[in-house]
């Protein structure tokens, strides 16, 4: 009988641990290649956004350069309009001419600003003045009502604005007396809450510090905190720019006015009428507020507005108490954008062109 003997063959075996093999370190190169493309994407978007945001610094001095021609310029740097704040501009020429898409090297920045107050969210090619915004920094118990009727007019009820107003001055003041037993704040109030801290006497440093102040809300600090500013060096006293300053504003300032000791008399229809002849004169003749043919407010000769009666004796009361026609700090949002694509950076600034350092606030997200 004969008897066969298995053969013994690996080559089976083989081929098929090394097709495995094979597909084992085909997947790891694919998966270590994917993750090293990952690595240089990343890599090179850092480096695209370290190049944009380069490029939006070079946008802030740029918009310095700006500020000290507006400055040296003879007539310009008397006033300023909201079409031409802080800046001169060359014949034919507008603000999107210096701050619209400005080509530098591979990129390009634009210095620009949502209009305020707008239905709709509008960008504004430009720079905004801290002077036409209420310096809360400068508000005092003899001019602490601008603060309240502010406050009124945006809609909060007269208790609670002499509350806010009076905690105001009490905050920033040196000392520990209360600006009115009734409607002040001090130590003893703010370290008998729940969560209790001192009173700081000293300025603001920062707006968001409102919201630590007494009877002070959250929808109240919405409300005003675009009427608002911590900066204006240049003046203890409060002043805004007459040019310049929302309606808002201007009503708050002309309510108080026509409400202080020794003003002439007025009432609220007249502070009223006032502001809406400087408004209306400053919008040119297309009605329109920052556009080429607005008109700046002489202070000393304020006869084109066309007041008259107590309205005139309103405005000569208040131009030398609380009106400038030129402001001396601004804000700009400056957005750098590499190549053309879509990595950006932003930074926004506040600027004093007169000072010694003209860069006062940085932000960059």
């Amino acid at each position: 009988m004969r008897t066969f003997k298995p053969i013994c063959n690996n080559s089976g075996v083989i081929l098929i641990v090394t097709i495995w093999m094979l597909i084992i370190l085909t997947v790891l190169a694919v998966g270590i290649g994917h993750r090293n493309s990952i690595g240089v994407k990343l890599n090179r978007y850092a480096i695209d956004r370290l190049k944009s945001y380069y490029i939006a610094k070079a946008g802030v001095l740029a918009v310095i350069k700006e500020l000290v021609k507006d400055r040296m310029n003879p007539e310009t740097k008397n006033y300023d309009t909201l079409y031409l704040c802080g800046i001169v501009l060359a014949e034919g020429q507008t603000p999107e001419d210096l701050f619209k898409d400005i080509s530098l090297g591979e990129g390009s920045y634009s210095v620009s600003y949502k209009k305020e107050g707008a239905e709709k969210s509008l960008e504004t090619y430009g720079l905004i003045d801290e002077e036409r915004k209420i310096n809360i920094n400068a508000i005092n118990a003899q001019n602490q009502i601008v603060l309240e009727k502010l406050l009124n007019i945006l809609e909060v009820d007269s208790q609670t604005a002499q509350v806010i107003a009076n905690s105001v001055v009490d905050w920033q003041d040196g000392d520990s007396n209360l600006n009115s037993p009734e409607f002040g704040a001090e130590d003893d109030y703010y370290m008998g809450l729940e969560k209790p801290y001192h009173c700081k006497n000293a300025k603001f440093e920062s707006l968001n510090e409102l919201s630590m102040i007494r009877d002070m809300s959250k929808d109240i600090f919405l409300k005003i905190k675009d009427y608002l500013t911590i900066y204006n060096f240049a003046y203890v006293d409060l002043k805004v720019n007459v040019n310049t300053a929302d309606k808002i504003v201007l009503q708050a300032v002309a309510r108080a006015g026509a409400d202080l000791d020794g003003s002439p008399t007025t009432g609220q229809e007249d502070a009223d009428g006032m502001v809406d002849k400087i408004v209306d004169y400053r919008a040119g003749d297309d009605k329109i507020e920052a556009t080429a043919d607005d008109r700046k407010i002489d202070l000393q000769n304020p006869g084109e507005l066309n007041l008259f009666g107590p309205e005139e004796s309103l405005f000569i009361f208040l131009k030398d108490r609380f009106f400038i026609s030129k402001s001396d700090i601004y804000r700009a949002r400056v957005r750098g954008l590499y190549q053309d694509k879509k990595i950006a950076s932003e930074v926004e600034v506040v600027l004093s062109p007169a000072g010694e350092y003209p860069i006062i606030f940085w932000y960059e997200e």
